[in-house]
C-alpha cells in the first residue's frame, strides 16, 4: 500500500497493510479491527488511527464516538499525520450530535 510516505517501513506498517489487504478489502472488518487493535494497544500510531476509524464507522465493532476519539487522540499524540484532521472531524460530529 502507498501511505504517501507518511510512515516509515517497519513490521507494524507491513502488518497493517496485510490486515487491510487480507481482511478489510474482503469485508472481514472484525478480523481487521482485532488485528489493528493489537497493534494499537502496543502504541503503533497508524493502528491507533485505524482503530479510531473502526469505532467511528462501526466496522468490526459497535460504533462508539468516545472510543473513536480516544484512539484517534492517542494516534495524534504518537505522531500519526492523519490523526489531527480526523480528530477535528470527529469533534465536529460530536458537536453536531449535541445540538
Amino acid at each position: 500500500m502507498d501511505h504517501l510516505n507518511h510512515y516509515d517501513d517497519c513490521p507494524e506498517l507491513r502488518r497493517v497493510d496485510e490486515l487491510i489487504e487480507n481482511y478489510y478489502q474482503k469485508g472481514d472488518y472484525e478480523a481487521c479491527f482485532q488485528g489493528c487493535l493489537e497493534l494499537a494497544e502496543q502504541g503503533y500510531a497508524l493502528a491507533e488511527c485505524q482503530v479510531g476509524y473502526f469505532y467511528l464507522m462501526g466496522q468490526g465493532t459497535p460504533a462508539n464516538l468516545d472510543k473513536a476519539l480516544y484512539w484517534t487522540k492517542r494516534a495524534a499524540e504518537h505522531g500519526d499525520p492523519d490523526a489531527p484532521k480526523n480528530l477535528a472531524e470527529m469533534e465536529q460530529i460530536r458537536g453536531d450530535r449535541r445540538l
